[in-house]
């Protein structure tokens, strides 16, 4: 969300500038995400945005209510509300995700609906804001008092019974009134999905997107030929315009490229794209690298490699390019923009059901805060109220009040937490852990609870139902928000939070049906591989009463399924005898289900090894039995390239190998002898005489150069290097920088240069050209 304006003609100039200023400055945005619904795992079509900036705005969760029959009433078109328009005399019940009065009175904007679900279905998520080229803002310039944000979700979702209809409204509003920003937004409803692009003051394209595709884009414009969708809605003058003014830019089948014409690659930045990219290569690995490329034009709609899951969206919104060279997290580089930002002032995940009534078939997963270290909790367009902290709305006497008492401004507090190299893996990799089993809980017991609502014949009775398991949901995560605060502000580093993320599986019962709920208990299980330490759930009713002795309960791991049999007060248990890693378990029974993790901890502990050649460095290895207790005067085999070494552990249980090995990398596999387990190690050997091939041309001057490190890889200075060309030696000796010179004065050819130093010895290649 950069908020990116309107100026007057007598400003154009400066428009223009502010252009290319703006798409290119590091500041924050969003990013989107569709999946359509033959293309996700449930059927339900999905929508998905953060909505970002660099600023403390706080926002909660609000349900607008219908209203019939009131006639002559407006709303605000412009930014700050100075341009208005009327709505119709009936309008419908939403539920939005709008900035608290607090944010308002300190900014002055709308409330802005960011995400909104009405009674009718239809759901709306804007903006992704994104940059039309000069020429094209030259031809049509930005509308002072035009559609903006703030203004556009509300005006369309109060009035709009189909996403169609919706597509409409906002076009109609352009039409009308013009543009004061260039934008892009989604309008779906049970049977269509529609996706928007705002260009200039007075163009767009809308296109009906495919069932079996997905998208997923920073900020920037995608959209190319209209031929490619089943159906659109264009502004007037969108072809003409650009033919007329000479900017538009043709493509196959000599139609329009709207990217080429409307924006181009001129306005494509790492800052945007590299969000598109990370996108599509996760939803589609098998066609698109894990190499970003700028150049590459990431389509709107793609096919994704497997059906997407609630979570795998949920997920991608925290991304932060784990595992590649741009993830801040890894790499310490804080200038890469990441998809999971700190900067979100929320993110939400909206699915459309086409198998639900109208007035249920909508759930909006807000995430109040910064998402990456946030919780996504529910909220149905069939909810009546949202009350706690969540429905809370901070009042505009207490504008610039950072009050954790409310959800944005504690997972905001988390957030900052736990971000940095020294935090996020100390304390934001449990708290993400956590938050990702009390969703997935939740994505089940969300689907149970709409299944079991669906059945209810009473529309009063259904709404209140689902009303309260939304708010018992948004509690529990408040509280629970505020107990992972306090854990990290007592500044004790957590293994895990050792948090109940079963309490999220819950399935309320139906009014007069208690066999509807099921209890499980459970907690996180943390032991040392093949001790005896083993997995417990306790199962309960609806009443609170154990479920009988005998019953069955399935436990799932690793997409392996077990049953076991209930003991004595609802226990039941399952030994765990995997090897030492983090494994999720799934507990069912009944219809209920609960996730917890399982961490077996090995019971050799050591680390990877780079070391330089022939320095003292050592391999240690420490040997514990299931107690965690050191292990002493046990023989560990350790075996490196088929050759093993057996060494006894000390009284501490550690025992140790020199490392005499030639620069390379091998695999260290040692061998518990108390349990059999085997645990691999990566051993580096840096050089410490390096060269590389040169080529030149004869009599060029250039010189062969070799540099000499220590065994800590500082340079090493005035020690004697041999050159070795063709059976004649050279003595060099390095500089203060490490480095030795040799002139090459050989006739052209390719030479095999051999360079030693001690025992160090490296072979290079030079390539000698003959003068034009």
């Amino acid at each position: 969300m950069i908020k990116f304006k309107y100026f007057s003609k007598k400003s154009i100039i400066l428009i223009l500038c502010l252009v290319i200023l703006c798409s290119i400055q590091a500041c924050t945005a969003c990013t989107a995400v569709y999946v359509g619904p033959d293309a996700s795992d449930d059927g339900s079509v999905i929508v998905a945005r953060s909505n970002d900036y660099p600023a403390v705005w706080a926002n909660h969760i609000e349900v607008t209510p219908a209203v019939e029959n009131q006639p002559g009433r407006v709303m605000p078109v412009s930014e700050y509300g100075s341009v208005k328009t009327e709505i119709p005399a009936n309008t419908y019940q939403y539920t939005s995700t709008p900035y608290m009065d607090s944010t308002v009175a300190a900014t002055g904007y709308s409330h802005d609906a960011a995400a909104a679900t009405n009674e009718k279905g239809v759901a709306m998520t804007m903006s992704v804001t994104a940059y039309p080229n000069s020429a094209a803002l030259r031809a049509d310039p930005l509308i002072s008092g035009g559609i903006c944000e703030d203004a556009a979700v509300d005006l369309v979702i109060c009035q709009s019974g189909t996403a169609r209809e919706g597509v409409n409204v906002l076009c109609g509003i352009i039409d009308r009134y013009g543009s004061s920003e260039s934008n892009i937004a989604f309008i779906v409803d049970q049977n269509e999905a529609w996706y928007i692009e705002m260009y200039t003051g007075h163009q767009y394209a809308a296109v009906k997107l495919p069932r079996d595709k997905v998208a997923v884009f920073g900020n920037e414009f995608s959209l190319e030929y209209l031929s490619d969708y089943e159906d659109h809605i264009i502004s007037k003058g969108l072809f003409s315009l650009a033919e007329q003014r000479g900017f538009a830019v043709h493509g196959k089948n000599n139609e329009i490229n709207l990217f080429h014409t409307y924006s181009g690659n001129q306005k494509t930045t790492d800052y945007s794209h590299r969000r598109t990219w990370i996108g599509h290569h996760i939803l589609a690995p098998s066609k698109f690298s894990a190499e970003y490329n700028h150049n590459t034009m990431y389509p709107l709609c793609f096919t994704p490699d497997k059906k997407v899951s609630l979570q795998d969206v949920s997920q991608l919104m925290r991304n932060r390019f784990e595992g590649t060279k741009y993830s801040p997290d890894e790499t310490g580089n804080t200038d890469i923009r990441v998809i999971g930002t700190d900067t979100a002032l929320s993110a939400h995940i909206i699915q459309v059901f086409s198998n639900l009534p109208a007035e249920m078939s909508c759930v909006s997963w807000v995430s109040s805060g910064p998402q990456v270290y946030g919780v996504f909790v529910p909220v149905s367009n069939d909810c009546i109220y949202v009350g706690g902290a969540y429905g809370a709305n901070q009042p505009a006497s207490q504008k610039n009040v950072f009050d954790i008492n409310y959800p944005y401004y504690l997972f905001k507090d988390i957030c900052s937490r736990c971000l940095g190299p020294s935090n996020y893996k100390t304390y934001g990799e449990p708290v993400k852990d956590f938050w990702y089993k009390s969703e997935s809980n939740m994505f089940i017991s969300m689907s149970r609870v709409l299944s079991a609502a669906a059945k209810m014949t009473d529309k009063n009775s259904r709404a209140n139902y689902i009303t309260s398991y939304c708010n018992d949901m948004m509690g529990k995560a408040f509280e629970t928000g505020k107990e992972i605060r306090q854990i990290i502000q007592n500044g004790v580093p957590p293994r895990n939070l050792n948090l109940d993320a079963s309490k999220f599986s819950v399935v309320p019962a139906v009014p007069g049906d208690h066999s509807t709920e099921i209890i499980i208990k459970t907690t996180d299980l943390v032991k040392v591989y093949r001790n005896g330490t083993q997995f417990y759930a306790t199962i309960m009713d609806g009443e609170g009463k154990y479920v009988p002795r005998g019953a069955v309960v399935t436990f799932s791991v690793c997409g392996v399924l077990y049953n076991r049999v209930v003991g004595e007060n609802g226990l039941v248990k399952i030994n765990i005898n995997l090897n030492p890693r983090n494994y999720n378990i799934m507990t069912y029974y009944g219809g209920a289900s609960a996730m917890n993790a399982i961490d077996v901890l090995p019971t050799l502990i050591s680390r990877n090894l780079v070391k330089h050649y022939m320095n003292d460095s050592q391999f240690f290895i420490k040997l514990v039995d299931g107690q965690e207790n050191p292990s002493a005067g046990k023989v560990i085999s350790m075996n490196i390239n088929g050759v093993f070494y057996d060494r006894t552990t000390n009284q501490d249980g550690i025992a140790k190998l020199n490392i005499r090995l030639i620069p390379g990398k091998y695999i260290l596999t040692a061998t518990d002898p108390n349990t059999g387990l085997m645990m691999s190690y990566i051993i580096t050997v840096l050089p410490i005489l390096t060269a590389s091939d040169m080529k030149m041309t004869y009599l060029d001057g250039s010189q062969f150069k070799v540099k000499v490190v220590d065994g800590h890889g500082n340079p090493k200075d005035n020690v004697s290097v041999i050159f070795n060309i063709n059976g004649v030696f050279y003595n060099r000796t390095t500089d203060a920088s490490g480095v030795a010179r040799l002139n090459i004065n050989l006739m052209p050819g390719e030479y095999i240069i051999t360079s030693e130093y001690e025992t160090a010895r490296v072979s290079n290649i030079i390539t000698i050209m003959a003068k034009d």
